[in-house]
């Protein structure tokens, strides 16, 4: 379906866990994926992921208080993570919590926009 509506990328959802090497020979797509710890790390890895999003790094409405990552576990889980990572879940545009997201090693955010 890529390739038919010309699109430069695609995202692979936590659920997806299927080990099936992608056909996206023809064409070279950014693959992206969202993981929630180390184990659907290596799925996603196997996945070929060039961008793996870890979620969720603060507080939002989704994911209970004690299920939240925070700054100290999100680098711990990630530490020895050979790709380029993303910060997801609970982060809005206020200064603070991208300043906190500088204390990560994440290189991109994605958030939901709440009107």
């Amino acid at each position: 379906m890529c390739i038919k509506f010309n699109a430069n990328g695609i995202f692979i959802p936590a659920e997806n866990k299927n080990f099936a090497k992608l056909p996206l020979i023809k064409k070279k797509l950014k693959i992206i994926g969202i993981a929630h710890n180390q184990k659907e790390y290596f799925c996603k890895i196997n996945q070929q992921c060039e961008v793996i999003m870890l979620s969720p790094i603060f507080n939002n409405l989704k994911f209970s208080q004690n299920k939240i990552l925070g700054l100290v576990k999100f680098n711990l889980i990630s530490k020895d993570w050979k790709v380029n990572l993303g910060a997801v879940g609970g982060v809005l545009t206020s200064k603070i919590l991208l300043n906190k997201i500088k204390l990560t090693k994440a290189k991109d955010i994605g958030f939901k926009r709440i009107n």
